[in-house]
C-alpha cells in the first residue's frame, strides 16, 4: 500500500504533498464502517446538497473559476465557514431545546441535517450534505434561495443566492453514492489556478518538516451551537490551517468512549448513536497551533492561560468537553485512520486505485511476486483500477508575491519575515523595488492606495527642528510559498498588522503616512498570486547575485579601510541553515529594532537597532561564495567543512549599518542560544568583499529614519560642484564609496562660559587634545545678547525667565569660544559633554565635562553644537571670517571660508590705537572682588603678547599646553586671545615689530607658514620679567625648553603694547589695560568685538 501511495498530485502534474502518511492501521482499517448518515434518515425523504470547493475551507460558485482577488477569497472562506456553521447548526431530526420558541414558523428551516463530509472525488473537491424532510411524507425538500437568517452572523458575505454556491440534487441514488461509497486509504492532493516559482530549488524535506495534522471530535456542545462553531471555524482560519477534512459521523458509544474518554451528557450508551464532527487540519505546526486555539480541556484552566481559546471562552467544566484532540502524533495517526481512513472488507480485496498510473503498471506486470508475497503476509489482495473518494485532501504548493509598502520602514521587515512564517509560509526570494504607479497596478494593488506604494512622505528627523529628508519610497517585494497559498493570503495579512498592533509598530507606520492617511492593512500590504509575466515585470528572478563587474575596480585595489568604531560600520551577515525562515527572521528582528533599554536607563540615540542596507535569499550558496564567507583560513581543519555546510542549503544576507557595528553584532551573536549558523564578516575589507559578491550597489538602500548619528552628519546626498561653486548636484549616497572612503573631517563649536576658561584653559585644552580635536578656531569674546540667545534650546527659549538668566550669565564676562575638529566631531564632543544638568551628568559619569565644570543648569559650564547644522550656524557666527585649516569639500558646501589672513592686523592700528590704564573706578565690582584678579590690580600689572606658531601647535601639542598652564599659574592672567592665519605681509610686519634676536625673514615664515595661537597675558612685571619667568619654568619642566626658542613675545613694553594695539582690537573687561582709538575713521568696528 505505501508502494502504491500517490506521488503526483490528482492530475498528474505536481508533485503530491508531503507529511501524507497512509491512513491504514493495523487495528483501526478492521473496525466496523463508522456510519455517516443518521438512522433516522433512512425512511425520510432526502436530497444532496453539493457545495463545490476550489481547495479546502474555499467555496467556489458553480461555473466560475477560482477568484484571484483578496476580497472573492476571503469572500470564499467567508461563505464555506457560513455554510458549515449553518448546517451544522440543523443536525439531527429534532430542534434544539428552546428552539421551537424562538423560532417563528416562517423562519422553520425546511429541513433537517442528517450528514456532512468533505470528499474528494473525480469530479472535484466537493463538500456534500444530505438534507432530510422533518416528517416521513412530507413531500421534496426544498432549498430556500435567501441566505440563511435563522443564525445572524457578523462577517462579510458575498451578495448572492445559496443556489450560486449550493447544487441540489434529489436522487436517493445520488446521496448513496455520495455518502455510501467506501472511501480509500489515501490522501489525495488536489490542484488549484495557482502557480509556483519553478526556478526556486528546493531542499528536500527541510522546508516541509514543520507540516502537521492535527485531529479533533467536536460534539453537540461544540457544533451545535452557531457561535461557537462559527468562531472555531474563524480562528482556524485565521491561524492558516488548512480544513483538510470534515466527516459528520454517528459512532457507536463503545468507540467513541475508547478515542475520547469523557463525554457530554447525551452521549452516554442509552442515547444510541450520536452525532460527532471529525475535523482534520493541516498546516505547519498544527498541533500546537490548534492547541493555542482551543487550550486546555479544563475550562477553568483555560480561563487563567489562555483566556482567548475556545474552552475558555465557551467551556462549561470537565463533564460538559466542547471536543477531543489527541496530542501525540502517533495517536493522531490512529484517530486519522479510525475516523477518515477506508476499512478492509471481509474478503481482504482492498481497493487503493490506479495512484500513479505508471507505477501502478510496473507493479502489476514485474513485481508480481512481491505482490503475492506481501499478500501472503498480511492477507490483503491490492487491487488498482480506479481511484476511491479521499476524505482527507492536501493541496498543492504555490507562491505569492507579499509587496509592502514603503510606509512600513526597513527596521519593521525582520517582524514582516517573522510574521510571514508565523502564518505558515517559507520564504522564496526578496528584493527591494521602487514601484511606478503603472507597475503598482499591475500588481493589482488598489488604485486609492496606489499613491502609497510609490511615494514617501518625507522624514521629519529624530531631533526637534531637523530639516525633512527624503526616504527612499522602495517596496518590499517578498515571494512566499504554501499550501493553499492564496486561500491564506487574507489572513497573512490580518496576522501582519495584527503583530504590528501587538509589537507597538504602528507609530513606526503612522509617521509614515500621509497627514490626511488613515491605517489600514491594504496601506501597508499587498498581495499578489505568482505568474511568470509577473515575476520579469518586477526584474526577474529574485536570487540573482551581481558580476565581478558591478564594483569598479579602483574600489577592488588595495587600499586602508576606515574602521573607526565610533562611526557607523556596514556589517555584512549571512544567515544559513534550513531554519533560517523561523530563526533567521526572528534575529533579524532582534537587530533590526534593537535592544530593549534597561529599565531606569535612558536610551541614547545610538541606542537603536541596525539600518538595513540590503536583504537577499539565496536558494543555495555557492562554493565560490561560502569560501568568501566562511570564518575559516584555506587550511584550516574545519575549513573544508564549513564551506560544504554553508553551500548546502538556503542562506539570508542582510547588510547591516550601525555605530561600531561589528562589536555589537558580535555580542548579540554571543548571546544568542541558538544553533542557527550566523556568519559576520569580522574586518571591514571583508564586509565590502562581501557586499560586492551578493549586492550591487543600487541594492544598497540607506534609510535615514534607522540612523540616529545622521543628525550629527552632513547630509550624505549633497555634493557641490567643481564648475559652478553655487550650485549643488543631489546624489544617491553609494554605500560601496562610503565603506571605501575616509571620514570627513567635520567641525563643531564649544563655548567655554564666563568663569570657567579662566580657572581651566589649559586642562580643557588638555582634554580637547586627548579627545582627537584639532582646534581650528579660538576666540576670546564677550558675548552680545543675540549670540547668547543662539546658544539656548527651542524648549529654554518657550520659558522666558529661564531664557533671560541665561543670557544674563552669558553676557556677564567673556567666553571662551572653541572650533573643533575631528571625525563626528559634533557627536564626540556631545558625549564628552554629557547632559546639560551637571547634578545628572554626575550620576551618570563623574569624569563628563560638564561633571567637572558645572554647577547648576544654568552655569553647566560649556556649550556644545547640538547638531550638524547648528554646528554649521555656530561656526558662521563667531567666526565670520574663516576659520584656520585647509579648505575642504564639506567647508566649500557650506560656505565656511577658510581664513588666509587676519582681519585685524594691519600697520595703520599702531598709528591709530594705544594702550592705557583703566581707572580703578571704573573695574567691574565683581572682578574686583575675585581673589584670582587680585594680583592683576597693582602697578606693577604688565599685559603681553605671547606668539605660539604652528610649528608649536601641531608638533608639540602637549608641551605647549603645559607651558600655558605654567604661566598661569604663576601669576599670568589671559585677558584675550584668539588663533589667527596671517599672510606674509602681515607676518613680516609682525616679525618687524618685534626686532627679534632672530631674523625677520625667519619670524616671518614662522608666523606665515599656518595658523598661529595669539595671546595676551596680564600679570605683575608680565613684560619685563617675562624671561625669568620662562625660566623659573624651564627649571621645574626641563622638556619644555624646546619650546623657548619657537614662542615669539616682546622684550620691553613699546614692543609691547605695539603688538597688542596691532593685533587685539580689544582686551577682556577685567583687564587693567585698554585699547583706545586715536583715530576711529581709520578702523571698522566689528559686531563681535576677538578679545
Amino acid at each position: 500500500m505505501d508502494n502504491l501511495k500517490p506521488r503526483r498530485s490528482v492530475t498528474g502534474r505536481q508533485p503530491a504533498a508531503h507529511s501524507t502518511a497512509v491512513l491504514y492501521s493495523t487495528e483501526a482499517s478492521y473496525f466496523p464502517s463508522v456510519s455517516v448518515l443518521s438512522p433516522e434518515s433512512e425512511n425520510r425523504e432526502t436530497l444532496l446538497l453539493t457545495v463545490c470547493l476550489s481547495s479546502p475551507g474555499q467555496t467556489l460558485a458553480w461555473g466560475q473559476h477560482t477568484g484571484h482577488t483578496l476580497d472573492m477569497a476571503l469572500a470564499g472562506s467567508n461563505v464555506y465557514n457560513t455554510l458549515v456553521t449553518w448546517f451544522l447548526s440543523l443536525v439531527g431530526p429534532v430542534p434544539q431545546r428552546g428552539e421551537e420558541e424562538s423560532v417563528g414558523a416562517e423562519r422553520q428551516p425546511p429541513f433537517w441535517v442528517a450528514g456532512i463530509q468533505q470528499l474528494w472525488r473525480e469530479e472535484g473537491l466537493m463538500l456534500y450534505v444530505c438534507a432530510a424532510s422533518h416528517g416521513e411524507s412530507r413531500g421534496q425538500v426544498e432549498l430556500p434561495t435567501r441566505k440563511p437568517r435563522a443564525h445572524s452572523l457578523h462577517i462579510l458575505l458575498p451578495p448572492a443566492r445559496l443556489d450560486s454556491v449550493v447544487s441540489v440534487n434529489p436522487d436517493r441514488k445520488a446521496v448513496e453514492k455520495a455518502f455510501g461509497s467506501p472511501v480509500g486509504f489515501y490522501w489525495q492532493t488536489v490542484e488549484t489556478e495557482e502557480h509556483d516559482c519553478v526556478s526556486v530549488e528546493e531542499n528536500g524535506d527541510s522546508q516541509h518538516s514543520e507540516t502537521e495534522v492535527a485531529m479533533a471530535l467536536g460534539y453537540r456542545t461544540l457544533f451545535g451551537e452557531p457561535l461557537v462553531t462559527h468562531h472555531t471555524l474563524q480562528m482556524i482560519q485565521s491561524s492558516s490551517l488548512d480544513i483538510c477534512g470534515l466527516r459528520l459521523l454517528y459512532p457507536p458509544h463503545s468507540l467513541l468512549s475508547a478515542s475520547a474518554g469523557v463525554l457530554p451528557p447525551g452521549y452516554e450508551q442509552q442515547c444510541g448513536s450520536q452525532p460527532v464532527l471529525a475535523l482534520a487540519l493541516r498546516g505547519p505546526r498544527a498541533g500546537s497551533v490548534w492547541r493555542d486555539i482551543t487550550g486546555p480541556s479544563d475550562s477553568q484552566l483555560a480561563t487563567l492561560t489562555d483566556p482567548n481559546s475556545i474552552n475558555a471562552m465557551y467551556g462549561a467544566g470537565r463533564d460538559r468537553p466542547l471536543l477531543y484532540s489527541p496530542r501525540l502524533d502517533s495517536r493522531v495517526q490512529w484517530e486519522l485512520c479510525v475516523w477518515f481512513g477506508g476499512r478492509v472488507p471481509e474478503d481482504g480485496n482492498v481497493y487503493v486505485g490506479g495512484q500513479n498510473s505508471k507505477a501502478a503498471r510496473s507493479v502489476s506486470a514485474p513485481s508480481s511476486k512481491t505482490q503475492e508475497s506481501r499478500c501472503g503476509e498480511t492477507g490483503l489482495n491490492i487491487l488498482v483500477s480506479g481511484r476511491p473518494p479521499a476524505t482527507l485532501t492536501a493541496t498543492v504548493a504555490a507562491d505569492v508575491f507579499l509587496v509592502v509598502s514603503p510606509i512600513v520602514p526597513p527596521c519593521c521587515y525582520g517582524d514582516v519575515l517573522s510574521g510571514c512564517t508565523k502564518q505558515g509560509f517559507s520564504l522564496r526570494g526578496l528584493r527591494r523595488l521602487r514601484l511606478s504607479p503603472k507597475r503598482a497596478q499591475g500588481l493589482g494593488v488598489p488604485s486609492q492606495q496606489v499613491s502609497l506604494f510609490c511615494t514617501v512622505p518625507p522624514f521629519t528627523g529624530h531631533f526637534e527642528g531637523d530639516p525633512p529628508t527624503e526616504l527612499p519610497s522602495h517596496c518590499l517585494i517578498v515571494l512566499l510559498r504554501r499550501e493553499n497559498a492564496w486561500h491564506h493570503s487574507p489572513s497573512l495579512l490580518t496576522g501582519l498588522m495584527n503583530k504590528f498592533a501587538e509589537q507597538g509598530l504602528l507609530r513606526y507606520v503612522c509617521s509614515r503616512l500621509p497627514p490626511d492617511a488613515e491605517i489600514e492593512t491594504h496601506c501597508c500590504f499587498h498581495t499578489a498570486p505568482f505568474t511568470e509575466s509577473l515575476l520579469h515585470s518586477l526584474g526577474g528572478s529574485l536570487w540573482l547575485v551581481p558580476n565581478c563587474g558591478s564594483v569598479s575596480l579602483d574600489m577592488l585595489s588595495p587600499r586602508n579601510f576606515p574602521s573607526n568604531p565610533e562611526l557607523e560600520q556596514v556589517v555584512i551577515l549571512t544567515l544559513t541553515g534550513g531554519d533560517i525562515d523561523r530563526q533567521g527572521s526572528g534575529f533579524l528582528q532582534r537587530i533590526l529594532r534593537g535592544e530593549s533599554p534597561q529599565p531606569g536607563k535612558t536610551s541614547a540615540p545610538t541606542d537603536g537597532g541596525f539600518e538595513l542596507l540590503g536583504l537577499k535569499w539565496l536558494p543555495r550558496l555557492s562554493r565560490a561564495h561560502a569560501r568568501e564567507v566562511t570564518p575559516f583560513e584555506v587550511g584550516d581543519k574545519l575549513w573544508q567543512d564549513s564551506v560544504a555546510r554553508l553551500a548546502s542549503g538556503p542562506a539570508l544576507v542582510c547588510a547591516l549599518r550601525r555605530v561600531d557595528g561589528f562589536a555589537v553584532l558580535h555580542r548579540l551573536l554571543q548571546d544568542s542560544s541558538s544553533n542557527l549558523d550566523r556568519v559576520v564578516s569580522p574586518t571591514p575589507e571583508l564586509a565590502f568583499r562581501q557586499a560586492a559578491l551578493f549586492f550591487t550597489d543600487r541594492e544598497l538602500i540607506p534609510d535615514p529614519s534607522a540612523r540616529p548619528l545622521l543628525n550629527f552628519l552632513p547630509p550624505p546626498n549633497r555634493h557641490c560642484s567643481s564648475q559652478a561653486k553655487n550650485q549643488c548636484i543631489i546624489k544617491t549616497e553609494s554605500i560601496f564609496s562610503y565603506m571605501v572612503e575616509s571620514p570627513e573631517l567635520l567641525f563643531t563649536v564649544a563655548v567655554v562660559k564666563p568663569g570657567v576658561w579662566m580657572r581651566s584653559l589649559a586642562k580643557i585644552l588638555g582634554k580637547v587634545q586627548l579627545s582627537g580635536f584639532s582646534v581650528v578656531g579660538l576666540k576670546v569674546l564677550l558675548l552680545d545678547q543675540h549670540s547668547a540667545a543662539s546658544l539656548l534650546s527651542t524648549a529654554l527659549l518657550q520659558d522666558p525667565g529661564l531664557a533671560d538668566s541665561h543670557v544674563e550669565y552669558l553676557t556677564s564676562t567673556p567666553s571662551l569660544v572653541l572650533c573643533l575638529q575631528r571625525e563626528n566631531a559634533v557627536k564626540k564632543l556631545l558625549d564628552l559633554l554629557g547632559p546639560d544638568d551637571p547634578h545628572l551628568a554626575q550620576s551618570q559619569d563623574q569624569f563628563l565635562w560638564r561633571a567637572q565644570y558645572g554647577t547648576d543648569l544654568i552655569h553647566n559650564g560649556i556649550y556644545g553644537s547640538l547638531s550638524y547644522r547648528k554646528a554649521v550656524l555656530d561656526a558662521k557666527l563667531f567666526f565670520p571670517e574663516g576659520l584656520c585649516c585647509r579648505g575642504t569639500m564639506l567647508m566649500e558646501q557650506e560656505q565656511i571660508l577658510c581664513a588666509a589672513s587676519d582681519p585685524v592686523v594691519c600697520p595703520q592700528r599702531m598709528q591709530s590705537c594705544r594702550i592705557v590704564t583703566k581707572p580703578h573706578g571704573r573695574l567691574i565690582p565683581s572682578l574686583c572682588a575675585n581673589t584670582e584678579l587680585n594680583g592683576v590690580r597693582s602697578a606693577l600689572c604688565q599685559t603681553t603678547c605671547l606668539l605660539i606658531p604652528s610649528q608649536l601647535l601641531y608638533t608639540h601639542r602637549r608641551l605647549y599646553i603645559d607651558l600655558l598652564e605654567q604661566l598661569l599659574w604663576n601669576a599670568c592672567h589671559l585677558v584675550a586671545g584668539r588663533l589667527s592665519s596671517l599672510d606674509r605681509l602681515q607676518s613680516q610686519h609682525v616679525a618687524e615689530t618685534l626686532r627679534s634676536t632672530q631674523d625677520i625673514c625667519t619670524v616671518s615664515t614662522m608666523l606665515s607658514d599656518g595658523p598661529c595661537l595669539i595671546l595676551a597675558l596680564q600679570g605683575d612685571n608680565a613684560v619685563t620679567c617675562f624671561d625669568a619667568i620662562l625660566d623659573s619654568i624651564c627649571w621645574k619642566r626641563p622638556e619644555l625648553e624646546k619650546l623657548r626658542t619657537g614662542i615669539l613675545y616682546p622684550n620691553n613694553e613699546t614692543q609691547a603694547d605695539k603688538l597688542l594695539c596691532c593685533l587685539f582690537e580689544s582686551l577682556s573687561p577685567n583687564s587693567q589695560h585698554k585699547t583706545v582709538l586715536q583715530d576711529p575713521l581709520c578702523l571698522t568696528a566689528h559686531k563681535l568685538k576677538p578679545l
